[in-house]
């Protein structure tokens, strides 16, 4: 909010465009948190992951409008979010619910 009102004082003091520009520029690339490194068939959506699809919900329909985690990385189209937490693919997924059962020796 600082900032913000700095910059209005600075731009209504009749600073050049260009002054302005920068110093919004500079401001704005060096405050909030800064852009996750995303992994392996992922990339950075600032909406956040409410609506991406899962191994468990590949055909998930309905989403959120409120972003609950804002500015997260999410999966590439075509690939879904494992119980592991990597994106794969829809076949990769089948190995998220193959669960080997083994009984005991009598």
């Amino acid at each position: 909010m600082e900032l913000l009102l700095a910059l209005l004082i600075l731009h209504s003091l009749h600073f050049s465009k260009k002054i302005f520009q920068i110093l919004f520029f500079t401001i704005s690339q060096c405050s909030g948190n800064p852009t996750p490194k995303c992994g392996e068939n992922e990339r950075f959506y600032i909406g956040g992951n409410a609506c991406e699809r899962t191994c468990e919900e590949q055909e998930k329909t309905w989403c959120p409008r409120a972003c609950y985690v804002p500015g997260d990385c999410v999966c590439l189209k075509g690939f879904y979010r494992n119980k592991n937490g990597k994106c794969v693919t829809s076949e990769e997924c089948e190995e998220d619910f193959m669960e080997f059962i083994t009984f005991p020796t009598a």
